[in-house]
């Protein structure tokens, strides 16, 4: 009984060390790599791509048609439906405290993030960031202009 489960006991234990050494050499850089230190950095830049912020203050009645004039500057990942949702989320939260949501978007072809953050200042306005590329945050600068009450730096 003993030898038995020795010898289970030995299977498993070389099964999971065969599966930890698979894994580790299958991870490991290629030896001999020619890639110089500006291709690794183009490499680098290439895959994180520049966001800026963009906070204001604005009223919450006007939050659903700033964040519909937001899809516009988006390619995909955030359309109407997300910005339906998260407008209904952003007018009926009545506390103090900081939300946020993200959105995996596509805008003019480069992946990245389009963080909202988010704390109801009173009963009528709410204090929104917008975290976003560029091409976002210029878009809704403009777009959104007429309806912020206030601007933060």
């Amino acid at each position: 009984m003993t030898t038995l489960f020795t010898i289970s006991f030995l299977l498993i234990a070389g099964a999971t060390l065969a599966k930890f050494l698979s894994e580790w050499l299958s991870n490991r850089p290629e030896p001999g790599s020619n890639d110089s230190p500006k291709d690794i950095l183009a490499e680098m830049e290439a895959a994180f791509v520049h966001r800026d912020i963009l906070t204001f203050t604005v009223h919450t009645d006007s939050v659903t048609v700033m964040l519909h004039r937001l899809t516009e500057a988006v390619g995909l990942g955030f359309g109407s439906r997300q910005a339906d949702t998260l407008a209904y989320r952003i007018i009926n939260q009545h506390s103090r405290d900081y939300f946020s949501a993200t959105y995996p978007v596509d805008v003019t072809g480069v992946s990245s993030d389009l963080e909202f953050q988010w704390c109801r200042e009173d009963e009528d306005t709410a204090r929104i960031a917008i975290c976003a590329v560029d091409e976002v945050i210029t878009f809704a600068t403009d777009a959104i202009a007429d309806l912020v009450i206030e601007q933060h730096s």
